[in-house]
């Protein structure tokens, strides 16, 4: 499954959930990270992928759909 995730309002993947798993390990991703995968086919927050409770949305509302460009280091890719 291809999982793609937000920091630092940047978009990032995709990555393998492997990868996931390591990110959440080193404290990169928290279960408030925001978190797209195309099982759920939508943002939401890695502890709602996991089955915890929603958080309160913050200011500025809902995340966007997955365009932009990869984060990772010298990856190049896009997603959209």
């Amino acid at each position: 499954m291809r999982w793609y995730y937000k920091l630092d309002s940047q978009k990032i993947g995709p990555v393998t959930e492997e990868e996931i798993e390591t990110l959440v390990q080193n404290g990169t991703i928290t279960s408030s990270t925001p978190v797209w995968n195309d099982l759920a086919g939508k943002w939401m927050t890695y502890g709602e992928s996991k089955g915890e409770a929603a958080p309160a949305p913050g200011p500025g509302g809902a995340p966007s759909g997955a365009g932009g460009l990869c984060g990772g280091a010298g990856c190049g890719k896009t997603f959209h």
